[in-house]
């Protein structure tokens, strides 16, 4: 059966990031890959891989749904499938197994959180960049002119995306152990501000007394928030100052006290609402960070 040379291409590619960071996944274990029409998607149940034609030169989806997410699958389940297996020499379980109680032989499948999944995903992008040349002739989402180029973030990815996106590869001595994290322990280690790198020493209490890295969504909105209150006050400024009549030393009201009165308890509010608002962030970012 004649190979596709598109997909025979990924899969290079996949070896060589497996082959850079030594990771023990063997080629019967790499993704099968499917063209389609309108969805690019990984199934991880299946280990089954959607992909437009249109996107076999798209770095980044190939680096997510191609590498990320895949090896982070494969290596999970294989975590597993090592740990029932190790079960199997107990003498508990020996014991148990004499009095009729029946163990899987093989470990069920392990769905993953959506947020560590998006992580991985993330982190499949950067494994690719540190193996991608010129000769693959690779295009990155954001320098792509096509208007229907996927969105970096959307609402899904912004949590496992943002802790990724700061995470120190080099710092990372075992990948496999990396990848098959159970997903508690991927967040206890990763989602805060001091990534806890040494895999081999149990995670410390993450630190809340900083401010945790915004997700870019959040990010945007403070920062409009940051723009607008300068302007209402510069605004409500220059609209009281413009309502003084000044000569020599007097000066005097030209407008009803009650209106300023009003004007005030507007901007009051304003203020205080955008100061809850930007509370509301901080804490749900801390949440997130545990």
């Amino acid at each position: 059966m004649k190979k596709d040379p598109k997909k025979e291409k990924i899969y290079e590619l996949l070896k060589r990031v497996n082959q850079r960071f030594g990771l023990n996944i063997q080629e019967a274990d790499y993704p099968q890959i499917e063209f389609s029409a309108s969805e690019v998607s990984y199934s991880p149940e299946l280990n089954y891989a959607h992909l437009r034609e249109q996107d076999t030169d798209n770095q980044d989806i190939i680096g997510e749904d191609l590498i990320g997410h895949p090896n982070r699958r494969i290596l999970r389940q294989n975590s597993l499938q090592n740990q029932l297996e190790q079960q199997k020499t107990s003498f508990r379980r020996k014991i148990q197994q004499a009095f009729g109680k029946h163990y899987p032989e093989n470990a069920d499948y392990e769905e993953d959180d959506p947020d560590v999944a998006e992580f991985f995903g993330y982190i499949g992008r950067k494994l690719l960049e540190t193996v991608v040349t010129p000769k693959d002739k690779l295009i990155k989402n954001k320098n792509r002119e096509k208007t229907n180029a996927p969105n970096e973030y959307q609402p899904h990815h912004e949590t496992g995306y943002t802790f990724a996106k700061f995470l120190d590869l080099k710092k990372i001595k075992d990948f496999n152990k990396f990848f098959s994290l159970s997903a508690d322990e991927v967040k206890q280690r990763f989602f805060r501000q001091d990534p806890q790198y040494d895999l081999d020493k149990p995670p410390t209490q993450a630190k809340i007394t900083k401010r945790q890295p915004l997700t870019p969504q959040q990010s945007r909105l403070e920062g409009i928030v940051k723009i607008i209150l300068p302007a209402i006050g510069i605004f409500f400024l220059i609209g009281l100052l413009s309502k003084f009549s000044i000569t020599g030393y007097s000066i005097s009201y030209e407008t009803n006290k009650q209106t300023y009165l009003t004007a005030l308890t507007f901007f009051a509010l304003l203020v205080i609402l955008s100061l809850l608002w930007l509370y509301k962030i901080n804490q749900n970012n801390k949440k997130k960070s545990h």
